[in-house]
């Protein structure tokens, strides 16, 4: 019964490191580090950059093909797919979008703040003057 559980336990870190690889080659695909036509490093490099197993790169790479993301060339090694200009300007535009929003929810946030002080102040006035 310690066995199964210590092998529950492996396949939980397998699969946590599988996805942290994914996500790092992800990032480093969505940042250009990676371009559309580039091989990615042969899996012992990746093993070694991440610290992980093969069989982890492996399956961190089996991941980014089913997202659709690389293709894995057999003999060939694995390439990045290429995405059209229509999908890479889209991206662009998501992330300017997203920008965006966030500096508005902080200036709102920024507006909250100030108006929970002016009506924390008002409440404090009108306990003053006795006013409920």
């Amino acid at each position: 019964m310690c066995v199964m559980a210590d092998q529950g336990a492996t396949n939980r870190r397998r699969s946590t490191a599988s996805q942290r690889v994914a996500d790092g080659l992800r990032t480093a695909i969505a940042d250009g580090d990676y371009r559309p036509g580039d091989p990615l490093p042969a899996y012992r490099t990746l093993a070694a950059t991440y610290g992980v197993a093969v069989n982890t790169v492996m399956a961190a790479v089996r991941q980014l093909a089913e997202q659709g993301l690389v293709d894995i060339k057999p003999n060939s090694g694995v390439e990045v797919r290429a995405t059209s200009n229509e999908a890479a300007y889209g991206l662009a535009d998501l992330r300017a979008d997203a920008r965006g929003i966030a500096s508005e929810l902080l200036d709102a946030s920024q507006t909250l703040a100030s108006l929970a002080k002016r009506v924390e102040d008002l409440q404090d006035r009108a306990k003053r003057l006795d006013i409920k």
